[in-house]
């Protein structure tokens, strides 16, 4: 299997930002969950309730509505930079076929008739709109595509030989008209068998139209139907909902939405709040992951004011002690429930994600000396070494809650993968 990131590339990025967006936030529904009809090539388990129905009148009509304001790429790119993240990751093509950049074969698919609608007469191109403004504001760029599509005829009745030609039609078209790819984020093909998609192609072709491209697990992934051999995994696995677990040897990052469980936007669902937010992505980082953190823009392209209040606390958080986070590695203690540690060079900073405190918190012995422990804002915080050569940290006076809820240790040599210890940290009760 060959890896493109052997030297930590998402490492030194840590953070990033995914954007679900497409007409599907004109009707305000789910993308591409929330049309109401048959999912041709879905396992029963992903099916529509009700098979027989072919098409939803009101999911399958937004697009003829859809068309953002003018500048809200730039507005996003700059929300994501702002609140520290350093990477962007945008839906291209979501599962029910709206393509959401000037598509060259748009004549085969569910939308024809796109020329006459107030994108197609207006000339925009949303994917080069949002890959221009990522490249302005600093952003490294990714683009998800899923080789599902719900609505494209020859996919609907099962030819997916053909289907193949047309979806590499918008592979090479997204990856060599839009400058520089840093990410393809595939989101699986259908459940059927794979020979159709022509392995490994999905994965080879990007990586000769776009050297250096990170592809991730889910070119050849078919939700179960089959198990994807190791030279068809990519470059990286990715977790949804939920933080992976510790892995120094195989890249990964995690993405969430920050209006769980929904990816695009819906009117008056719960969004997580910037402590919520911040736990997810100090979680991830200590376990050696990244945070992709998914937002989802109104029918405007904007975000709500609530989320871009959010993203701004995290910000302000990233400017202060995203040094902790950002270019580190996971380790050299192993994470736990209650938290772990990344490093830089001869520095280790805890995140102790939990918040019940005990008392003391066990660090397990490190193949290095501890000279110093301290907060963040340099208070220092009182420990012992045990018989075992655990260091037990004095936490009884410590008043600060989560975010700030952070040290860090001074040792006296550089820190690396083989500094990683056998046991978690814990709480001593």
């Amino acid at each position: 299997m060959r890896v493109n990131d052997p030297g930590g590339v998402l490492a030194s990025l840590r953070f990033g930002m995914f954007v679900h967006f497409n007409p599907s936030s004109v009707v305000g529904r789910e993308i591409g969950w929330g049309r109401n009809a048959y999912r041709p090539g879905e396992g029963p388990g992903n099916q529509y309730a009700d098979p027989s129905v072919k098409s939803d009148p009101v999911y399958d009509t937004a697009y003829r509505s859809f068309q953002p304001e003018t500048d809200w790429a730039t507005k996003l790119a700059a929300t994501a930079k702002a609140a520290g993240m350093n990477y962007l990751v945008f839906t291209t093509k979501h599962h029910d076929g709206y393509p959401n950049f000037r598509a060259g074969n748009v004549q085969r698919s569910f939308y024809a008739d796109y020329a006459d609608t107030p994108m197609g007469r207006s000339g925009r191109d949303l994917t080069r709109e949002m890959a221009e403004a990522a490249r302005g504001a600093g952003l490294k760029l990714g683009f998800y595509y899923s080789a599902r599509d719900w609505t494209q005829p020859d996919y609907g009745k099962g030819d997916y030989t053909t289907y193949y030609g047309y979806m590499m039609e918008h592979l090479k078209q997204l990856l060599t008209r839009y400058g520089k790819v840093d990410f393809l984020w595939y989101d699986s093909i259908p459940y059927a068998d794979r020979q159709p998609f022509q392995p490994p192609q999905l994965i080879d072709v990007p990586r000769k139209l776009q050297p250096g491209i990170l592809v991730n697990d889910r070119a050849y992934s078919n939700m179960g139907f089959q198990d994807v051999p190791k030279d068809l995994t990519g470059d990286y696995d990715t977790p949804e909902q939920q933080i992976g677990g510790f892995n120094l040897t195989r890249p990964w990052e995690s993405c969430l939405t920050i209006t769980p469980p929904h990816w695009s936007w819906q009117p008056d669902v719960p969004a997580s709040d910037f402590p919520t937010v911040l736990q997810g992505l100090a979680s991830a980082a200590v376990g050696d992951g990244n945070l992709l953190l998914n937002v989802p823009p109104m029918k405007s392209g904007y975000l709500e004011d609530r989320i871009t209040s959010t993203l701004h606390q995290v910000g302000q958080w990233m400017r202060q002690y995203g040094y902790t986070i950002v270019g580190t590695r996971g380790g050299p203690y192993r994470s736990s429930g209650i938290g772990g540690s990344t490093y830089r060079n001869s520095k280790i900073y805890l995140h102790i994600t939990d918040e019940s405190r005990p008392g003391r918190l066990r660090l397990p012995r490190l193949n290095a000396t501890v000279k110093s422990i301290s907060t963040l804002n340099d208070v220092p915080i009182p420990y012992s070494v045990d018989a075992q050569g655990d260091l037990l940290l004095d936490m009884s006076k410590f008043t600060a809650h989560f975010p700030e809820y952070n040290l860090k240790l001074d040792v006296d040599r550089p820190m690396s993968p083989a500094f990683v210890t056998d046991r978690a940290i814990s709480w001593d009760v």
